[in-house]
């Protein structure tokens, strides 16, 4: 069955191939340049590699989807909020577990709202970790956090913002990492559901 086993090795996969050459790193600066567009580029970027790497095949009960509400387990979350809107969903390859990585993509700008973006990334990410597992047959829950205009320092500040915004313990490492030109870097958080 037509899918992706990780959504860190599949985002890696994606950064290497689409992003990463020097001409594309230029291309990524400029777009970035547009501000808050840019995440919906970036989601639309990694959505159409990953039909086309994958051979997925888009749309609503198929492989690979962009916008869909998934249910929050009300076990792990006390609040009113029932659903979670998350960027993308994509097929588990692995037909026995017949399930979804569902994935929230933000983009941060080192800029002076940056700490609201990654309070609100840590919060995507706090949501994914409490999907509806069994409803929704979610495999993994994650965030991808492409940052732009950090240097080390300050992405470390960022990730500690992350993770006390989604209720991860201090200094806890991303699932998947990297760094593109020393301006553009990104993490993956993920959380997986047991089967």
């Amino acid at each position: 069955m037509p899918g992706i086993a990780s959504v860190a090795e599949a985002f890696e996969e994606f950064v290497d191939e689409r992003l990463a050459r020097p001409e594309q790193v230029a291309r990524v600066k400029r777009i970035a340049e547009a501000g808050h567009g840019f995440e919906g580029w970036l989601k639309f970027e990694f959505y159409v590699w990953l039909i086309e790497k994958h051979q997925l095949a888009p749309g609503p009960k198929r492989d690979v989807g962009m916008e869909y509400s998934a249910a929050i387990d009300h076990r792990r979350f006390k609040g009113d909020i029932v659903s979670k809107r998350c960027d993308l969903w994509v097929r588990d390859a692995d037909s026995k577990r017949e399930g979804f990585h569902y994935i929230e993509l933000k983009a941060p700008f080192f800029e002076w709202n940056r700490g609201k973006v990654l309070d609100s990334a840590g919060k995507d990410f706090g949501f994914m970790s409490k999907l509806c597992a069994g409803w929704e047959r979610a495999v993994t829950g994650s965030a991808i956090v492409f940052g732009v205009g950090f240097n080390d320092e300050k992405w470390a500040e960022a990730r500690e913002i992350i993770r006390r915004s989604a209720g991860v313990q201090a200094g806890a490492p991303p699932t998947g990492e990297g760094v593109i030109d020393q301006a553009i870097r990104w993490d993956v958080w993920t959380t997986s559901y047991p089967r």
